[in-house]
């Protein structure tokens, strides 16, 4: 790549940067400029012509699959158009690309049953992966996105949770959660190590924020327990979720913003496909014949007041303030005789400061010293026994110090006089 590719890629990465592009976006930017340049190393990006880039992705065919293709030809096109359109329309040279829809990989059958749901509650193992079920279910987001939430993205009010993902494809965005209030509350209030702290990730495990890695490792362990016969990883989450949405009506707009697609994303496209692919309940709907559950996942069985939710009647919750009340004066209580108690054995320093004389290194004056333990029983009125023998204690501990480091310093000092006694017979 020459220097003068170069800075316009790193001009055009610094955009995506501003943009808050994810950094997987940015980095598959980087490969297919990189490769682009590379193959036309001796011109800059505006050299490279239409003719150039048509055998460009020519020599992709049957290298490359179709969707990744696909998704670089999308990129060329939008990289161009920051480059020479001013960022509104697409210059000459990429206006012949066609980006196709990508097909859709999902089936229906790959979708969450709320069988496959009810199996995963029942076998969770703790208020952490029931929240975590729940709200990975309703919030529809990437996994990626998911692991990044912190508790100051997290607002709990009554009757609902509002998330805010910070860092989406499509910039921040907010998500009203009402089936993951309760299982939330519940864990923040039992489990979370650190609920009062604003930077914590929203979810831990053994002291640790998950990572999209452990968020697998967990759903494997409980699909295993669940005995559910087949894979389901965090994003068939996300496209069940996003397959409720469109079988409610929510049109294309609230999908992408919800959903965190782009302006130019098929993806809303493709998930009215799977929500109304099967035909069958919509004509015996129209006829006035019953219609059948088809068994997919559906919120409605996350019901608001979830099973694991601690509840108490009203008396027993009266009970409860009440014992709170009192525990809370009890408190202050301790607190306030904590702060005399201090006040307290300050004065009793003071005065034993000022009562005892300075430690001598001279052996008679500390043997008459130590006659002075007496003043604490003898002046200080007023004072109870406790503190009494919590000062005499002090003191003669601290004596007792005293005492073996005159005993220490005697001892090396006759041992030098013998030592120079020695030396001075040894030079005679």
């Amino acid at each position: 790549m020459n220097s003068t590719a170069d800075e316009t890629l790193k001009r055009f990465l610094n955009e995506l940067i501003g943009n808050q592009s994810s950094t997987s976006t940015q980095k598959h930017y980087r490969y297919l400029l990189t490769d682009l340049s590379k193959h036309y190393s001796e011109k800059s990006f505006e050299e490279i012509t239409q003719e150039e880039l048509v055998a460009f992705f020519a020599g992709m065919d049957g290298k490359k699959a179709k969707s990744t293709v696909n998704q670089q030809r999308a990129q060329i096109k939008r990289f161009y158009k920051w480059l020479e359109g001013d960022d509104e329309e697409y210059p000459r040279k990429v206006k012949w690309i066609k980006v196709k829809p990508p097909e859709s990989k999902i089936q229906r059958g790959d979708l969450i049953t709320k069988d496959e749901m009810k199996k995963f509650l029942n076998v969770a193992r703790d208020y952490m992966e029931k929240a975590l079920l729940i709200m990975l279910y309703e919030s529809g987001a990437r996994i990626s996105e998911f692991c990044s939430i912190t508790l100051g993205n997290v607002k709990i009010n009554s009757d609902e949770v509002l998330v805010t993902i910070r860092h989406g494809k499509t910039g921040p965005r907010s998500l009203t959660l009402v089936r993951s209030l309760s299982p939330l509350k519940t864990y923040l209030n039992f489990m979370h190590p650190c609920p009062r702290d604003p930077n914590s990730h929203l979810f831990f495990r053994n002291n640790r924020p998950l990572t999209p890695w452990s968020v697998k490792k967990i759903l494997d362990e409980l699909t295993q327990l669940a005995n559910i016969q087949r894979r389901i990883t965090p994003h068939i989450f996300r496209h069940t979720r996003a397959t409720e949405l469109a079988k409610k009506g929510w049109n294309e707009a609230k999908l992408r913003y919800y959903l965190g697609w782009t302006e130019r994303s098929h993806m809303p496209t493709l998930y009215t496909h799977l929500a109304f692919g099967d035909t069958r309940n919509e004509i015996r709907e129209m006829e006035g014949l019953p219609v059948e559950d088809d068994g997919l996942m559906s919120s409605e069985i996350l019901t608001v007041e979830t099973p694991f939710e601690i509840r108490v009647s009203e008396e027993e919750s009266s009970v409860w303030h009440e014992k709170y009340d009192r525990l809370s004066r009890e408190v202050e209580q301790v607190k306030q005789a904590s702060a005399r108690n201090e006040a307290r054995l300050d004065t009793l320093l003071d005065h034993l400061a000022h009562q005892v004389p300075s430690i001598s290194t001279d052996p008679k004056v500390v043997r008459e010293q130590m006659g002075h333990a007496s003043w604490i029983g003898d002046e200080m009125e007023g004072v109870d026994e406790e503190d009494k023998r919590f000062l005499r204690d002090k003191l003669e501990k601290f004596e007792k110090e005293r005492r073996e480091h005159l005993d220490e310093t005697r001892k090396r000092y006759w041992e030098e006089r013998s030592r120079r006694s020695t030396d001075e017979e040894e030079g005679a």
